[in-house]
């Protein structure tokens, strides 16, 4: 009996020592994409690219608006035949119009995806060798944490290593 107490409390001691030495440690993955060299050139390229898709939309839905008020001046002025031959004409126009914002919008989502998923792809790599160098067995975003520690914050040591190994 004294023995099988003996055991227990030595696997209660072992098994608190081993919970003891699980490292868990938070970083702000929005901080870093925000800040690292390489993902201030990945967002600053998707603003541009954003910008450029919504000054173009911007000008041809301006044409649109003064080609429709143009066609309403005329309204009165020419057969009803004709008027709905135009409007079929624009409608048609406004259609392709529609069908091309919405394949500049796919295609900027499909490129920012694509370039943020090679991001945190890279960076990964780099929690990965962080967490093998430093004996840690997780790493959580720090936007899903309540209340933690700031001695477990790591944003800023990533955010030195991702300015170092991602070009």
């Amino acid at each position: 009996m004294k023995n099988t107490l003996l055991a227990i409390f030595f696997i209660l001691l072992t098994f608190h020592s081993v919970k003891a030495e699980e490292k868990t440690v938070f970083l702000d993955l929005n901080y870093v994409l925000s800040n690292s060299v390489k993902g201030k050139k990945i967002l600053n390229d998707l603003d541009k690219i954003n910008k450029k898709n919504l000054e173009y939309l911007k000008k041809k839905e301006s044409t649109f608006k003064k080609e429709e008020n143009e066609i309403r001046k005329k309204k009165n002025i020419i057969s009803e035949d004709e008027f709905t031959k135009i409007v079929k004409e624009f409608n048609k126009k406004f259609s392709a119009f529609n069908q091309e914002k919405k394949k500049l919008s796919d295609e900027f989502l499909n490129k920012r995806k694509a370039k943020l998923d090679e991001f945190f792809k890279s960076l990964d790599l780099i929690l990965k060798d962080y967490m093998k160098n430093n004996s840690i067995e997780i790493i959580l975003n720090k936007k899903d944490i309540i209340i933690a520690n700031s001695n477990n914050d790591i944003t800023k040591s990533i955010l030195d290593l991702a300015n170092k190994k991602m070009k």
